[in-house]
């Protein structure tokens, strides 16, 4: 098949299938926990190329990462830009911007409690509504070796044509496990791994106790599904929050985001699921000039109900080769409601100049290739 880009039109051969990798399964997850192994030694061998060839049991895997970068911003009389201007400064203090998250997210109204409750219900009535936990990942490039004022990036993923929304981006994650997550969420409270802990632990405590049984239980979905995807080891991620829920429209499906910090480099292994990894500085979402209104370029047929806005509020990003990518759906709702959370500002996103692009959606958008 064929991939269309966004704003130029221009055809782009699909990427060749991916093999599955071995050590994705929920089993190999439980072995690398328990084992207390994790990627942190292999940090420096990591941190000297991102496009080197990874070994995935047995099969040689060339993981593609793409930084974006942006355009000079266009403020002109903007009163949004101007009234923003506090939080880039913010993002190039480290120890203060993981406090001020922490304590955000840490006070923010949740409804995990509750939504789980209705989706265990619907479950009990033969009903098909599922619950997924994704990671919104922020990483400083070098590791914490860097400069203070390293550039805080968010770390996404684009989907791959064998699975349902492809080419879409959206952050790591994937649907729960009931049994297997809930057992790994039982190690968590112990430590293991020690991904729950320090402030953000201490803020997750102070809730009520279903409302802390369910951070935990979708945390250990966030990270079981981070580490079939992309490879991240549970021991290379601090917790730092969670956010609110947010239910699609095209699916009976439920997103629980939490908030993760990636604590060193290192080499992405993406599964077959996965097209490439996108890293989007944090910033980016701070300039009125990378925002855009997006539109379907197609009939529609594919959708279950007219109930649609003509656009959808984006973010347009563009790349090393020229060509651009495009964040909208769950996943921009999801990262602009965390900065929402933690800046207690309005994010710049429409002004006179505004864009508008498109898209042509694959066939498959709703089923991929091969899986559901």
């Amino acid at each position: 098949m064929r991939l269309i880009s966004a704003v130029s039109g221009v055809r782009i051969p699909a990427p060749p299938p991916k093999q599955k990798n071995p050590v994705g399964k929920p089993g190999f997850f439980m072995i690398h926990i328990l084992s207390g192994s994790s990627t942190l030694n292999k940090t420096r061998q990591d941190r000297r190329s991102r496009q080197q060839p990874c070994i995935a049991g047995g099969v040689q895997v060339v993981c593609r990462t793409e930084r974006l970068f942006q355009d000079p911003p266009h403020h002109g009389n903007n009163m949004n830009a101007v009234r923003n201007e506090i939080a880039p400064a913010l993002l190039q203090q480290r120890a203060s911007l993981r406090c001020r998250i922490e304590e955000k997210l840490g006070n923010a109204p949740l409804d995990y409690a509750d939504q789980f409750s209705y989706i265990k219900k619907t479950w009990k009535e033969h009903k098909k509504h599922l619950a997924a936990g994704v990671f919104l990942l922020l990483e400083y490039r070098g590791g914490p070796e860097r400069a203070e004022d390293a550039e805080p990036l968010i770390v996404l993923i684009k989907r791959s044509s064998t699975v349902s929304q492809s080419g879409d981006i959206s952050c790591p994650g994937g649907m729960l496990n009931p049994l297997f997550d809930s057992l790994v969420s039982c190690f968590l409270t112990v430590g293991v791994p020690p991904m729950l802990r320090g402030e953000a632990l201490k803020f997750a405590r102070r809730r009520d106790k279903r409302t802390f049984r369910a951070i935990r239980l979708f945390l250990a979905n966030a990270a079981r599904e981070s580490w079939e995807e992309i490879g991240l080891s549970p021991f290379n991620v601090s917790f730092l929050g969670a956010l609110p829920t947010y239910s699609l429209r095209l699916f009976r499906r439920t997103i629980f985001p939490v908030v993760g910090l990636i604590k060193h480099s290192w080499q992405y292994k993406s599964n077959s699921e996965v097209e490439k990894i996108i890293e989007i500085p944090l910033n980016a979402f701070f300039n009125p000039g990378n925002y855009g209104r997006f539109y379907f370029q197609s009939d529609r047929s594919w959708q279950k109900s007219d109930e649609y806005p003509d656009y959808f509020p984006c973010l347009i990003l563009r790349q090393e080769d020229d060509t651009e990518e495009i964040l909208w759906g769950a996943t921009f709702n999801i990262v602009t409601n965390f900065l929402r959370i933690v800046f207690e500002s309005p994010l710049p996103m429409f002004h006179e100049n505004t864009r508008y692009v498109s898209k042509i959606f694959p066939p498959n958008y709703l089923k991929g290739n091969t899986r559901e």
